[in-house]
């Protein structure tokens, strides 16, 4: 008995024991590699400041958006048209003061023309590229600042002053901006006056990360691939092959003629190849050609680049490269859906960040004009979104009739099948009174033209 006892105490604290090694011990391979990767493992605990790499990056993303085609492509054109469109974000305004809303619609659409649209697209362009933007504003004028010019390289922690930003004592609210002028001299500028719009990537960023960081490397990387084979290729085509001697050792050498010797004959190769010429070489010769350059992985590498480059940026790699030879309606619908989710996304940020602030400067300098009376502004600031626009159907037929099956079964209502088409509901109603009366008034001229 007192033997079972102790085996089965000892049983106990063995399996105790165990249970808690396992719980202890367990191990993770990234942190104990072996030989061949400790040094790339190593290279992962390294960490740079986003704030520091933040100008490098900049400057590459700038080169890159500017000699890659695809990116150039994307920034300046795909870009834009995705996100702002036709007219960019349009002003709604919904006050129960329906000429205060058509009036305050007309004056913005004119701010637009004359100075706001120009600054919505490059405010779009910095974000993106830079990965920040600098809004200056100077009354009813708004300038946007080269994120290059304010000062990267001013910092002094005394004065709570990092990467040409000075904050106030918590660090976290922007006081002033130190920006380089076109002389290189340093101009503070109040921190009320400007506007600076990025998305954080860490909670202590105090600048903005290029959209484009982890994508200029291997980007450069297939710019260079096909250059060097577009090289490679145009050599081989120029040279079509060599001659060499054979086993005898037949010489090429110039030969020196004697006076007392009788003139020997020499060895007259051909230097170039024509079509419909033909050439005699002497049997101890003979002809090696070029084999056609024939590259076989570079397609597949830079299809593969391309695809991990339009991961990285958000959007389908149809739009990126236009390449739709893979492409059907269940891949493009799925791409083109969650492509869309991400512009949505960037369109509420830029609402949120540029063009809200901006519009309540706007209305501000109404009232300062005397334009509006405090009374309306003051409605006005509680009663205005803006909405961006939407985007045509894959496919309008299915599109139309799931929109008209998710109706009827209340799985959607007729404001959220409006919204994904860029239109706010009272808009599409007073369109539909508009165009009722027209219909009405044809029908009468076409009722009183039959009884002519």
């Amino acid at each position: 008995m007192k033997f079972l006892k102790l085996a089965k105490k000892y049983l106990f604290f063995t399996q105790r024991f165990t249970k808690k090694n396992k719980l202890l011990n367990f191990s993770f391979p990234s942190l104990t590699p072996n030989n061949l990767v400790s040094s790339s493992m190593q290279r992962l605990l390294s960490n740079i400041d986003i704030n520091q790499s933040q100008n490098s990056i900049t400057k590459q993303a700038r080169h890159l958006s500017l000699t890659n085609s695809l990116l150039s492509g994307f920034l300046h054109e795909t870009l834009h048209a995705e996100i702002l469109g036709k007219k960019g974000m349009s002003l709604d305004m919904h006050t129960p003061n329906k000429n205060l809303n058509l009036r305050l619609e007309n004056l913005w659409r004119d701010y637009c023309d004359e100075v706001f649209s120009d600054v919505e697209e490059l405010t779009l362009l910095h974000l993106i590229r830079d990965g920040e933007a600098f809004i200056h504003i100077n009354g009813t004028d708004l300038e946007v600042l080269d994120p290059l010019n304010i000062d990267h390289s001013f910092t002094n922690e005394r004065e709570n002053i990092y990467y040409g930003i000075k904050f106030d004592e918590s660090l976290k609210i922007p006081l002033a901006y130190f920006f380089l002028d076109k002389d290189s001299k340093l101009i503070k500028l109040n921190a009320k006056n400007i506007i600076h719009i990025f998305q954080k990537v860490t909670a202590n960023q105090v600048r903005g990360l290029s959209k484009l960081a982890s994508i200029i490397l291997p980007a450069d990387q297939v710019d260079k691939f096909k250059q060097a084979e577009i090289q490679r290729a145009r050599l081989q085509s120029e040279i079509t092959g060599f001659f060499v001697s054979d086993e005898k050792g037949f010489n090429l050498e110039p030969i020196t003629p004697n006076d007392n010797d009788a003139p020997k004959p020499q060895a007259v190769l051909p230097t170039k190849v024509e079509v419909g010429n033909m050439n005699y070489i002497g049997s101890d010769m003979k002809a090696e050609f070029i084999n056609s350059h024939n590259p076989t992985n570079i397609e597949f590498f830079i299809k593969q680049t391309n695809r991990e480059s339009a991961k990285a940026l958000g959007i389908s790699y149809s739009t990126l490269t236009g390449d739709l030879n893979d492409v059907n309606y269940s891949s493009i619908r799925y791409g083109g859906s969650a492509e869309r989710r991400g512009f949505m996304r960037l369109q509420n940020f830029l609402i949120r960040k540029l063009h809200k602030p901006i519009f309540k400067v706007f209305l501000k300098n109404l009232a300062l004009d005397s334009k509006l009376p405090p009374s309306q502004i003051e409605l006005a600031l509680n009663n205005f979104t803006f909405k961006a626009q939407g985007w045509e159907y894959i496919d309008p037929y299915k599109e139309t009739m799931a929109n008209k099956i998710a109706l009827e079964s209340a799985q959607k209502s007729l404001s959220d099948i409006l919204r994904e088409k860029g239109k706010e509901l009272d808009s599409h109603v007073e369109e539909l009174k508009k165009e009722s009366e027209i219909y009405k008034i044809l029908n009468e001229n076409k009722v009183q033209g039959a009884k002519r």
